[in-house]
């Protein structure tokens, strides 16, 4: 017992010093998060992507991104719903999200253009276990033959939601120019 206890200060130890000018909670966080058990069965993962980067605010009724700091929760990380994509020692981490298999309500922060402006997407899915989710989010480009100004306006702002990197579902945004707001809607793939 006493050799956990060395070796987990040690590794935190080590971890501080590697990490330099980091925050110390950020560190803290990952490594709370990599002493959640792996279950492989019976859950499923999911994951997001945009330009900027994305937070998984809520998944039902777990906050799990807090808004403010962009790190986990403390709630999410004892249900051991929280991964950690890439390095430890990353500044900026992408977390991931194991599930159990069912259906859940998914909200998501994503940052197509900045890290100051999210676009909130809202998904109710039923999900399987044993698969690879990820939601994706990317400007459709607009085919238009027409004016400048047509030509120029923004492609819709979709979201794909891929199984094992292939799409299921696809929400898209199109672009309003009077009041640069819209809803997203589903479309068939």
């Amino acid at each position: 017992m006493m050799r956990v206890a060395y070796f987990t200060a040690w590794f935190l130890g080590a971890m501080m010093l590697l990490t330099g000018c980091q925050s110390t909670n950020t560190v803290v966080d990952a490594y709370k998060i990599l002493q959640q058990p792996h279950s492989e069965l019976n859950t499923l993962y999911l994951s997001c992507a945009a330009a900027q980067g994305c937070d998984f605010a809520r998944v039902d009724d777990v906050t799990v991104i807090d808004e403010q700091t962009h790190r986990p929760t403390k709630q999410a990380i004892e249900r051991g719903m929280v991964r950690l994509e890439g390095s430890v020692f990353s500044t900026n981490h992408q977390y991931a999200l194991s599930l159990i298999p069912g259906e859940h309500e998914v909200a998501v922060r994503f940052y197509p253009v900045s890290n100051q402006r999210a676009e909130k997407f809202h998904l109710i899915h039923s999900f399987l276990a044993g698969h690879e989710y990820k939601l994706m989010m990317f400007r459709q480009k607009a085919v238009s033959n027409g004016s400048l100004l047509n030509v120029a306006m923004p492609g819709a702002l979709c979201v794909d939601l891929l199984q094992d990197n292939i799409a299921l579902r696809r929400f898209c945004r199109p672009f309003n120019v009077v009041t640069g707001l819209g809803e997203f809607v589903e479309q068939r793939i």
